[in-house]
């Protein structure tokens, strides 16, 4: 199975072999509004395997606050050490000194805004100021983060604590340490962290990688191999199986499972939900186990499969969907807020994936479906005309909508009206609410191919796209044009504005597979360029073949850093993610030798996986 599959789509370019071009065509943006819903209900199937299994450490800081109190009148100054939180064992008050006399009295420090307040009179005297810090004891003076002072009241209690500065969400729209760690993930560089390269005499590709909220990283790849991820080799069933390992933030191995049978299985999209909840989803051949039992291909043509595990691998519930005597391709997959999990792709023929059978048009038609966190059906709905249409990404936003992109050629209607195609394939975007109904669509393109791969949404519902284009695109913000292949970006509001755009490579192109976000918004791309490549912060120059590259851009737009890896053999960056402390990962595949930071490593045959984070 070849990750680039789509039966229409255009052989890709060697993209960075001149500056963009012109052309003469037309582009094309059409956007529509109005709402369709279809639901129903259904049941799931449970699995089993082989695993191995590391023991991690954990542990996490404390908090406090602090107080040093100044009596008296204007003539008085206090003396505090910033740097001082609480009270302490050998000494437990602080002073204020009389400016005038010399005169130095004793305060007890603990009476700070979480201490030893009691909201009763006599707590204080009127006039009183202290200096006060709600926040974690550790991040006052760090960054941004400030004490403030408050005054007692003439009630004799007191008042609120103002002018701190608390720790915030890093935002790289303003400049500053915002979550006051110590580091401004919006001004670095991107230090490698740790890497690990893995594979046999077959083919291996790191294929997708997802963190959760405890910045562990989970890697999803698939493997002809043996091959060890750190917990001991891993053997294969006989064909591409594929493989499901998590490491902890500072890259030491915590576990790996391998799924498969003698036949080929393929993993196309993993993501962790708010509870630790790993779902995965891509096609198989024959028959694969994820802990609760086969599932099976009747037909042996490829079918999809769509799973749900615990935190620690472990088997919660798993389905398969197949579309005889057509296939099924899945094409993105991601966990709300709820824990509902929300699913597309591609298909042909008869497809039912709970509620109902839904017939493919043509070619193939693009469906979406939900499940709820315990894997029942809620809704699913499909669109297409006798021409090929298909999800390649989606994302659910905070309060449970859903976004999803993809390409089609001919006439779409996602359920808020038709989206015409301009002509070889244009990319479409489109936002459903919680219950599967359209909110609104729009189509981006001209009579050349315009391809999206990749979505994702940030804390504040913005959208990001990236993909493949040729000819010329309007995505809101005017015409980018192109003679020759070259990756684009496009980043939306959550009612579908414009925000940016921008191709990606200045001196050239480059093709990205995978985008993300970090928590503070930058947005993360990785792919593979040849040639040179120049995202904003210099050239890139290919070593031959093409090469790997991962860039961090901010969310406005502007070049963060851009880093490229390779030699004169061939290396992609397949999958990204960013963690909510701001540290980045990556996957794909490599031949020949690749060096990720830590010193060169070689490919033992075929195509040799590799995954690589990173700080901020």
């Amino acid at each position: 199975m070849s990750r680039f599959r789509y039966v229409l789509l255009p052989a890709l370019v060697a993209a960075c072999q001149s500056e963009p071009g012109t052309t003469s065509a037309t582009s094309g943006i059409e956007s529509t509004t109005a709402t369709t819903s279809d639901s129903t209900t259904a049941t799931t199937s449970d699995s089993t395997n082989e695993t191995t299994l590391d023991t991690p450490t954990t542990g996490g800081p404390g908090t406090m606050s602090i107080g040093s109190e100044s009596q008296g009148s204007a003539s008085e100054t206090t003396t505090v050490d910033p740097t001082t939180v609480g009270p302490t064992t050998s000494d437990p008050t602080d002073t204020t000194t009389d400016a005038t006399t010399g005169e130095t009295t004793a305060v007890d420090p603990s009476n700070g805004p979480d201490s030893t307040d009691t909201g009763e009179p006599g707590e204080c005297s009127p006039g009183d100021t202290q200096d006060c810090y709600s926040g974690p004891p550790d991040t006052l003076g760090v960054g941004l983060c400030a004490a403030g002072q408050r005054t007692c009241g003439p009630d004799e209690t007191w008042g609120p604590c103002d002018g701190e500065v608390l720790p915030a969400a890093e935002s790289c729209e303003t400049e500053g340490d915002e979550d006051c760690d110590g580091v401004d993930s919006c001004d670095s560089d991107g230090a490698q962290a740790w890497s690990l390269v893995a594979g046999g005499e077959k083919d291996d590709e790191g294929v997708r990688v997802a963190y959760d909220g405890a910045g562990n990283l989970v890697l999803a790849a698939k493997s002809a191999s043996t091959i060890d991820l750190g917990g001991g080799p891993l053997a294969p069933k006989g064909g591409s199986d594929v493989l499901l390992a998590k490491f902890s933030p500072t890259g030491q191995h915590l576990w790996s499972k391998r799924f498969g049978d003698a036949n080929l299985q393929d993993v196309w999209q993993v993501v962790v939900g708010p509870a630790g909840e790993i779902v995965l989803t891509g096609d198989f051949n024959g028959s694969i186990d994820f802990g609760g039992g086969p599932l099976t291909n009747p037909q042996n043509t490829e079918d999809t499969y769509l799973v749900k595990l615990t935190g620690d691998g472990e088997h919660v519930w798993s389905k398969s969907f197949n579309s005889s005597p057509g296939s099924v391709h899945a094409g993105g997959v991601d966990v709300d807020a709820s824990g509902n999990v929300l699913f597309g792709g591609r298909f042909i023929g008869p497809l039912d994936l709970g509620g109902g059978v839904m017939n493919s048009s043509g070619l193939s038609d693009a469906f979406v479906g939900k499940f709820t966190s315990s894997g029942a059906h809620v809704w699913s709905l499909r669109f297409g005309d006798g021409m090929q249409q298909y999800v390649t990404a989606l994302a659910a936003d905070a309060t449970g909508n859903l976004v999803v992109t993809g390409g089609f050629q001919g006439v779409i209607n996602p359920g808020n009206g038709q989206l015409s195609s301009a002509g070889a394939e244009d990319v479409f975007l489109a936002r459903f609410d919680a219950n599967g109904n359209a909110v609104w669509a729009k189509r981006f393109g001209n009579g050349a191919s315009q391809i999206s791969r990749g979505l994702a949404i940030d804390g504040g519902g913005r959208v990001t796209i990236v993909g493949e284009m040729g000819g010329s695109a309007d995505f809101g913000g005017g015409p980018l044009m192109t003679a020759q292949t070259f990756g684009f970006a496009a980043q939306f509001e959550s009612n579908g504005s414009h925000r940016w755009s921008k191709m990606l490579g200045q001196a050239g192109g480059a093709l990205p597979l995978d985008v993300a976000n970090d928590g503070a918004g930058n947005v993360l791309v990785t792919g593979n360029f040849t040639n040179l490549c120049d995202f904003g912060g210099g050239p890139l120059v290919s070593d031959g073949g093409s090469d790997a590259f991962l860039l961090k851009l901010a969310p406005s737009g502007d070049h963060v850093w851009s880093k490229h890896f390779g030699d004169d053999a061939n290396q992609d960056g397949l999958g990204v993610a960013g963690s909510a402390a701001g540290d980045v990962a990556f996957s794909g595949r490599f031949q020949g030798g690749i060096n990720l930071g830590d010193g060169p490593k070689t490919s033992k045959g075929g195509w040799d996986l590799f995954v690589a984070a990173f700080e901020p």
